[in-house]
């Protein structure tokens, strides 16, 4: 669009200057040219007639200039709000980004059921006993106390909280009654010092399989 503008502004500057010209032309004295001369009916018609277009370029070119001083004070105008907009909205609060702090734990152990083992079993119904070793050791004091969790599933840090601290032992045995088909045992620890030094959790689990009793068949006599 400014460009155009630009364009047909340029037009009608180039036309008024050639009809400017041609008016001073016809404007000066004839030359002695041999042959009839114009009449002074059509000479003073051409005369309005250039004039008349002079002046309706005059006008148009004036109200180019006045279209462009409205266009640039409608800008200044938007201009202007858009600044009052930018003062009145409040910045964007960026949080920076900490970060994740990981707690000291100095001490350090295991837990481990039946000695690795995968499984155990016996009659569903009977009662068997699981035996589970622990293992702590802190650079900081002893490893006096521990808690632990049984379930059927792990426990996490938070569930843990819960749990009631009891004296450190190296081992401890369960007894579990069997169900039939596979059930897990799961068991969740965490130990602590002397001077209240707490270890990551640790956890290990089996599978406990309940075999059907066995069915002795008589013979009849």
């Amino acid at each position: 669009m400014k460009k155009r503008q630009n364009l047909t502004r340029a037009t009608g500057y180039s036309l008024l200057m050639i009809l400017s010209l041609v008016v001073a032309t016809l404007s000066c004295a004839p030359l002695e040219i041999p042959g009839p001369s114009p009449t002074p009916d059509l000479e003073q018609a051409t005369m309005a007639a250039l004039a008349a277009t002079q002046s309706h370029l005059s006008d148009y070119i004036s109200y180019l200039a006045t279209s462009d001083a409205d266009h640039a004070t409608q800008i200044a105008r938007q201009m202007e709000i858009t600044s009052f907009l930018a003062t009145r909205i409040p910045p964007r609060i960026v949080t920076p980004l900490l970060p994740t702090l990981t707690p000291y734990r100095p001490v350090h152990g295991s837990v481990v059921i039946e000695g690795g083992n995968c499984c155990v079993g016996g009659i569903a119904g009977e009662t068997i006993e699981i035996v589970v070793t622990f293992e702590a050791s802190s650079p900081m004091a002893d490893v006096t106390e521990m808690r632990v969790r049984l379930g059927s599933f792990h426990f996490t840090e938070d569930d843990m909280a819960h749990a009631e601290w009891e004296e450190f032992v190296p081992y401890k045995t369960y007894s579990i009654q069997v169900a039939l088909n596979w059930v897990g045992f799961y068991i969740t620890v965490q130990y602590r010092d002397e001077l209240g030094n707490l270890s990551p959790i640790y956890r290990d689990d089996i599978s406990v399989e309940g075999h059907p009793p066995t069915t002795i068949v008589h013979p009849t006599p």
